[in-house]
């Protein structure tokens, strides 16, 4: 469908309004199921209808295939200097958000939508429609805009009632399940369709349990008795049917403890193993279904390109749409909802397609089952279960614990693998000044330790998180690892971030830093930075310092140009040509770094001419912090280059014209 342009006093959209925007370069709309409802357009500057784009006036379009045209409210429009209008609007029902509503109760659903309409201060046009039949109290305490009580702050009708909201002009539909039911075909999610979000949504899947009991028990001591506090758990993995599917088992533990009472006549006595295993099987037969949430992006491309999913037709469905999916690989079949979508309105294609889980099931994803879970469990509770199976751990397997005694009192402790500790090479030392890990016996060197000061020195560290002003060692590992300073031989990390991070060898997937600078030497003095797919040595991809002043790169430094890439695409205004003509090349020294000697041009010359050539955007003159108090300019060479190709261009069409011929 061709976009069709109203004035914003027109009501009735039955008629041409304004003209039709038949030269209108893109038009997307945005819609995802309660949120954003958008449309973006793109069209010529001096396009027939130009002067008529202008805020508050409506562009009707179709949002999606199957459905009829509605209206977008023009909030904001950008021009670039390409000639190009960006126009964005929003669906008429924003307006909503600018009609304010009194305070007042309902008690159920139908009578909450309507009481917006009946309640609202200002005459806003909008009916509203259910096919909910919930009930339960309705407050709004505060006057509010309609379109938060729809949805957007506490005790919304959305919070108190649920559903899916679909707006169609000025009808407001609030949806028990918007859309249809479709049974076939099933996408096939799998070799030729794979998703990186869905990839994780797999992994996130839980296949078994491990369940465990805390609770106390009465035991005897001397003549009285004492409460211990207990941990039983099962000794195994109760798996769900679909656990063999998966390549690697995904277990979580969970605690029983609210599940399972106490047995017997003795209130004190605890589960067994056979009542673990018991209450875990019938959690496991309720929710651990083997089938992966769901969290596909997909475009008609990806499925044409999938002989699995030649046969899907994507513009066949709605927002709201439930859609059959089958996991290839792991033998699952489930249903996923069509939450949102990216529709191009010149084509009536959709762009994209997410795919969402229709419910959330408390078997589907480590995430959720941990709500579930009042505590982890530890090594106390560990070794407590242990100490309840006759399974006692003394001497930690084979140790020894030697006090050293100060005028009577304690001093210091010893965790040894020798009673005698002159003989003792592994060793634990605990003082009031801190603790050490030694091989070579209870006087050190202590290669791991930490001491009351603050200070912990070890040669690996290993967490999932590090946070440090100032971080040192031999080798430094983590997910995270932030500090001010990090000093390290070996660096790794999936994020290294750091004031100053200086490093023998650094990995990480990202490494953030004020500043990055190479020291490296290749043997003949020069630094290099080298970019690989793994750990192959060569000169493939290589950033050198060739003498002060100078990088050498090889092979080449390519600028990402494909067309798919790029949008709004046209000629080069032809003012840009003069810039040959108006400013001069120099040469010269940096104030740092004067011993290299450089030609070029100075910043300033080419913003001042752009200026006297009415250039407002100024795609070759980059200011690196606009805002910063010691910004710098810089220019971009590349496209100086397509200025002096244009150059060429006009000087070649004025020789051909002096010549008397024209090419």
């Amino acid at each position: 469908m061709i976009p069709v342009l109203f004035d914003k006093s027109d009501a009735n959209y039955n008629t041409q309004g304004l003209g039709a925007l038949s030269d209108c370069l893109e038009c997307t709309v945005h819609q995802e199921i309660n949120g954003v409802y958008e449309l973006t357009l793109t069209y010529p500057v001096d396009g027939v209808h130009s002067e008529g784009i202008e805020k508050d006036n409506i562009v009707l379009c179709k949002p999606e295939p199957l459905k009829d045209p509605e209206p977008f409210i023009i909030y904001g429009i950008a021009k670039n200097i390409n000639g190009v209008l960006v126009v964005s609007a929003r669906h008429i029902s924003y307006m909503l958000s600018y009609v304010p509503v009194r305070p007042f109760t309902a008690e159920d659903v139908s009578s909450a939508l309507s009481g917006l309409v009946s309640h609202a201060m200002v005459s806003c046009g909008f009916t509203t429609w259910t096919d909910k039949k919930t009930t339960g109290a309705f407050v709004s305490e505060v006057p509010n805009s309609f379109r938060s009580l729809l949805g957007g702050v506490d005790g919304s009708i959305l919070d108190v009632y649920h559903g899916e909201y679909e707006f169609v002009g000025k009808t407001i539909k609030l949806w028990n399940k918007r859309g249809r039911k479709i049974t076939s075909p099933a996408i096939v999610y799998g070799k030729n369709l794979v998703d990186y979000k869905q990839e994780e949504k797999i992994g996130d899947v839980v296949t078994g349990v491990v369940p465990y009991w805390k609770g106390t028990r009465t035991v005897p001591e001397g003549k009285g008795s004492r409460t211990e506090d207990v941990v039983v758990y099962y000794n195994g993995v109760v798996q769900g049917d679909y656990a063999s599917n998966y390549a690697q088992p995904h277990t979580v533990t969970m605690d029983f403890s609210s599940k399972i009472k106490k047995g017997g006549d003795n209130k004190d006595a605890v589960p067994t193993q056979e009542e673990l295993k018991a209450v875990a099987e019938e959690y496991v037969s309720k929710n651990l279904d083997g089938k992966p949430v769901v969290s596909i992006t997909i475009t008609p491309l990806m499925l044409s390109q999938s002989e699995e999913n030649k046969d899907v037709v994507a513009e066949m469905w709605m927002l709201g749409d439930t859609v059959p999916v089958h996991f290839a690989q792991l033998g699952v079949d489930t249903t996923a909802e069509i939450v949102a979508y990216e529709y191009n309105v010149l084509n009536d294609t959709f762009s994209s397609l997410t795919l969402g889980s229709v419910k959330s099931n408390l078997g589907d994803s480590i995430a959720n089952i941990q709500t579930q879970i009042s505590g982890s469990i530890t090594q106390s509770d560990i070794n407590n279960s242990i100490a309840l199976n006759n399974k006692i751990l003394s001497g930690a397997d084979g140790g020894y614990v030697v006090t050293r005694y100060q005028d009577g009192h304690p001093a210091e402790m010893f965790f040894t693998d020798n009673p005698d500790l002159n003989k003792a090479k592994k060793c634990l030392r605990l003082n009031q000044m801190g603790i050490g890990g030694s091989t070579t016996g209870i006087n050190g060197p202590f290669r791991s330790s930490m001491t009351i000061d603050g200070e912990i020195v070890a040669d690996v560290i290993t967490s999932g998180t590090l946070r440090s002003i100032k971080i040192e060692g031999n080798e430094i590992k983590g997910g995270t690892v932030t500090a001010t300073t990090i000093t390290g031989s070996t660096l790794t990390g999936d994020k290294i971030s750091g004031s100053k991070i200086s490093g023998s060898v650094i990995e990480g997937c990202a490494v953030t830093a004020h500043g990055l600078e190479v020291f490296g030497d290749d043997g003949i003095g020069q630094p290099y930075v080298d970019f690989h797919a793994d750990r192959s040595i060569d000169w493939s991809s290589r950033i050198l310092e060739q003498s002060p002043g100078y990088l050498l790169a090889y092979n080449t430094i390519a600028n990402a140009s494909d067309r798919r890439l790029k949008k709004n695409i046209s000629n080069i205004d032809s003012r840009y040509s003069k810039l040959v003509d108006m400013v001069s090349p120099k040469e010269y020294r940096f104030k740092n770094g004067d011993a290299v000697l450089n030609l070029g041009f100075i910043a300033q010359d080419i913003s001042e001419a752009m200026d006297k050539l009415g250039i407002v955007d100024k795609p070759l003159v980059i200011q690196s912090v606009p805002t910063a108090k010691n910004s710098y300019f810089a220019l971009d060479y590349n496209g100086l280059i397509a200025v002096l190709w244009l150059k060429v261009q006009e000087l070649e069409k004025e020789i051909n014209d002096l010549k008397g011929g024209k090419q």
